[in-house]
């Protein structure tokens, strides 16, 4: 009869547990990247060449009364590359660099139990790096790109809820951006070569489709 009772009462704080938990709205979350992996497990641990396009992967975002929600998001990604040749004793290194941060303010509608539209704005600030160095035994060619600058537009996310602590998320944005970009070329052996090429105030519209995949922990 006690473990009757007991086991009563356990399955009735688990159904009073699971019912609170089942009503509660949680105003914070964090959000992981998961594009990269899935797209290395898919082509067997290959390097994803997308990684360049995310623009962030990790993510906190907070709500407010349910109806607005504000993300904040960074950024990196290196791709360094080393190759070298004993026959003809060459050299080639490829540095690959990229900082990203992402802000957004959206207000929210549920579409249905499951899935969330949100319409709002977002601000970004990008640099981007790529470094090459070329050793001929002979002369030393170094290369090099940047860019740098940021962006601002509208933005709308879909989000579906998996369960009560997690969901997944994805956000398209139109980003009206403006940066400096500048290149050049430096040789050891012939210095009167080298040159450097800056050009400034560079504007566009960068179109952020959903290439990434966003799983949120709700807390």
């Amino acid at each position: 009869m006690k473990v009757t009772a007991v086991m009563l009462s356990f399955l009735f704080v688990s159904f009073v547990a699971f019912a609170q938990d089942a009503i509660i709205n949680y105003k914070h979350a964090v959000s992981i990247n998961l594009t990269s992996p899935l797209i290395q497990a898919i082509n067997k641990n290959k390097p994803d060449s997308t990684s360049l396009r995310i623009p962030t992967n990790l993510a906190y975002s907070f709500t407010v009364k349910n109806k607005w929600m504000f993300r904040i998001g960074a950024g990196g990604y290196n791709n360094y590359q080393s190759l070298s040749s004993d026959i003809f004793q060459d050299r080639k290194i490829t540095n690959i660099n990229k900082l990203s941060a992402l802000a957004s303010a959206y207000h929210l509608t549920p579409i249905s139990e499951k899935w969330l539209f949100g319409i709002g704005i977002s601000v970004s600030a990008v640099y981007n790096q790529t470094e090459k160095l070329f050793d001929s035994g002979f002369d030393v060619l170094k290369s090099y790109s940047y860019s740098k600058g940021g962006g601002i537009g509208p933005g709308v996310l879909f989000q579906y809820k998996l369960n009560n602590r997690l969901a997944l998320f994805t956000e398209y944005n139109a980003l009206f951006n403006l940066y400096t970009t500048a290149e050049g070329k430096e040789f050891s052996s012939y210095p009167e070569q080298n040159y450097a090429k800056t050009k400034e105030f560079n504007q566009g519209i960068q179109f952020q489709f959903p290439l990434a995949l966003y799983i949120n922990y709700l807390f």
